[in-house]
């Protein structure tokens, strides 16, 4: 009896620790039943240890029966202490004993078995419902050990990246095969929450899959950290959210990151293939006329007969607004094909749209790329082609335009001057030029209008027409304005600190619409001439008719408030806007403007002279100056003398002349 012999071996130790001089040790007879107190008579160890008669048989009986029972998970041990108590008295006593200890052993037992049941029923529960919210979220869940570099990833993470065969133990493992645009994001992201300066990680971006293509995922983490405030856990979710990033919900089509997606992997493949953008431009002007519900059913319309129209291999994606590329990756000799392709899409226009309560017909204009056979370029590259088609499509008139090598030339240089023209706002390359402006009569120089040009240190000073339609297709015009109205303040505060006769000439600036309609601006530049000390009405600001266009309101509010200031207002290029006589009716300017239209071969047109002489004519009823513009020969000047002109300006008097040979130019005139 392998627990019997355990237990003996107990005793002898125990014998080991009594008193070797004591053979025998008396207990006190005690015993309270009540209470589970036992008072124990005389035992010898020895007896106990060699049974010698039934007695002692049954004391080992019930030793083992204790063994088994506690299966030496318990420690009970027996001291001797007492004589004169009788065996049999001895034997009850160690029975009630050992019957109240094992029925306490049984109770803890019972209880210590009730709890681990209860803790595993719970941790059941909360693994269920954990595992059941994981997987109804689809997300994937990883955790990263960072003192020893090690991350495990569930079943359903590996899934999403169709990795589940793959080795994958070390962070890098994972951030390698983020897209190279998304990685140092993501890097930054995570170091970001390690340091602690954000309570959670939360990003997407793009990560390889198995198939070899990217697809959108959102990644969310928090770290663990230990009483040093040192990070050393890191758990997290990571959700497929490519269906959420590359599908346009009001069409149902791939969007635009998809797009770039798209071209990306046909690039890399080196598949010929063609590019396309497609505008449906009158859709955007009937937002307004359509209820949400039409528009919506509109442009689901216009993607089902696109996608309808085009081949099976094509792509075709939804762009911003309403418009739409399409990627065609037929064999690139085949033009009567794309011909075709380019035909099909056209005839789907020519019958109307159907939104449920009423038939719309619809235009359209098409830009197709050159075919695309050497992979060196970009898909950023691809697409500005493909809207240089399209705008040379919008801008001729056509339908359709297949873009051409002079085309490819222009699109070059107008992508090369929207990267000049940036750089140029941050490196100070826009500078003033300063035009004289005389008194017809007298041809006294009264003052001068202040131009923009770009000082380039590779292409030299460059003329208005050759960056101001870029900077108003990238929206830096106001950015532009408020650079040369500083400039003009400044050089009006040198002539005043000049004296007369220098600082009572007047300088003219080209207000922006964005400018005029900030609403602090008039305070702004009230405070900018009482910081130069400069006579307010040195100062005049050109307004264009457009800037007036659908903001009359706010515009006549605006200019207003900088007369109360003393700033004359001139109203530039007269004559060439939409509706003059209204504004002129509206509004009181201080100086109108005649374009140099009205001026040239104005010595060979009747007709344009006496445009020019009902101008001047209305100028004076309305108590205005009046300056032409564009004045370039003699002729021309006798005939604005004649017609009472105040103003002239033009080559004749002078080029417009950098703010450097400024002083030089005015001590000579």
């Amino acid at each position: 009896m392998a627990k019997a012999a355990r237990a003996q071996k107990k005793i002898k130790a125990q014998k080991r620790r009594v008193d070797a001089g004591a053979a025998q040790s008396g207990v006190e007879q005690h015993f309270e039943s009540a209470t589970g107190r036992v008072g124990m008579g005389s035992l010898r160890i020895s007896d106990m240890i060699k049974p010698q008669n039934p007695t002692d048989t049954l004391v080992e009986s019930i030793a083992d029966q204790l063994c088994t029972i506690v299966e030496d998970n318990y420690d009970i041990q027996i001291q001797v202490d007492g004589e004169g108590v009788t065996e049999s008295l001895q034997v009850q006593k160690l029975t009630v004993l050992i019957n109240s200890l094992l029925e306490n052993v049984r109770r803890n037992i019972g209880s210590l078995s009730k709890l681990a049941q209860d803790l595993e029923t719970k941790v059941r529960e909360r693994t269920l419902k954990l595992d059941l919210i994981v997987q109804s979220s689809n997300d994937g869940v990883w955790l990263w050990d960072l003192p020893n570099d090690c991350v495990e990833y569930s079943p359903r993470w590996r899934q999403l990246m169709g990795l589940d065969n793959e080795r994958l133990n070390k962070i890098d493992d994972w951030l390698l095969k983020v897209h190279p645009d998304d990685q140092e994001r993501l890097r930054s992201a995570i170091r970001a929450h390690l340091q602690g300066t954000t309570h959670f990680l939360t990003e997407d971006y793009r990560i390889l899959h198995a198939d070899g293509t990217y697809r959108w995922v959102w990644c969310r983490g928090r770290c663990h950290r230990d009483q040093n405030g040192r990070p050393i856990l890191m758990a997290g979710t990571q959700t497929d959210v490519h269906q959420l990033r590359s599908i346009d919900a009001s069409t149902g089509l791939p969007n635009e990151d998809s797009l770039q997606s798209t071209l990306e992997d046909i690039i890399n493949r080196k598949i010929p293939f063609r590019a396309m953008v497609i505008g449906v431009p009158r859709v955007i002007s009937m937002k307004e006329e359509l209820g949400s519900d039409e528009l919506s059913a509109l442009r689901k319309a216009i993607a089902y007969r696109l996608s309808s129209s085009l081949p099976f291999v094509s792509d075709l994606a939804h762009l911003s607004g309403e418009y739409y590329a399409a990627i065609l990756t037929q064999d690139i000799g085949a033009e009567d094909l794309h011909a075709k392709v380019l035909e099909s899409v056209l005839d789907a226009f020519t019958r109307p749209f159907s939104t449920g309560l009423r038939n719309i017909q619809l235009d359209v204009a098409i830009g197709v790329t050159q075919p695309v056979h050497e992979f060196d370029c970009s898909p950023s590259d691809v697409m500005r082609d493909a809207w240089a088609s399209y705008r040379c499509a919008r801008n001729s008139g056509h339908r359709s335009n297949i873009l051409n090598e002079e085309q490819i030339e222009a699109a070059r240089d107008r992508a090369y001057m929207q990267e000049q023209v940036r750089r140029g706002l941050e490196r100070g390359w826009f500078v003033p030029y300063f035009q004289p402006i005389v008194d017809m009569k007298s041809e006294r120089t009264l003052g001068f209008e202040t131009l923009c040009r770009m000082s380039h240190p590779d292409l030299g000073i460059l003329p208005p027409a050759r960056f101001i339609p870029i900077a108003e297709e990238l929206g830096v015009m106001d950015a532009i304005g408020e650079r040369m109205l500083t400039r003009a303040l400044d050089q009006l505060a040198t002539w005043a600190n000049m004296g007369a006769p220098f600082g009572e000439l007047f300088l003219t600036v080209n207000l922006e619409a964005q400018q005029m309609m900030q609403q602090d601006f008039p305070q702004k530049l009230g405070e900018g001439l009482r910081a130069r000390h400069i006579p307010a009405q040195n100062l005049k600001l050109e307004i264009v008719e457009s800037s007036m266009v659908g903001n009359f309101a706010s515009a006549s509010r605006q200019i207003g408030l900088l007369r109360e200031l003393g700033v004359k207002i001139a109203l530039d290029d007269f004559g060439t806007g939409y509706s003059s006589l209204e504004y002129l009716n509206e509004l009181t300017f201080d100086l109108i403007k005649i374009d140099k239209a009205f001026v040239d071969d104005v010595e060979n047109d009747p007709r344009k002279k006496s445009m020019v002489k009902m101008i001047c004519v209305l100028a004076e009823t309305l108590g205005a100056q009046i300056c032409v513009e564009g004045i370039e020969n003699d002729s021309q000047a006798a005939i604005m003398v004649d017609l009472n002109v105040t103003f002239g300006q033009g080559y004749m008097f002078s080029k417009p002349l950098p703010a450097d040979t400024l002083h030089t130019a005015l001590q000579a005139i």
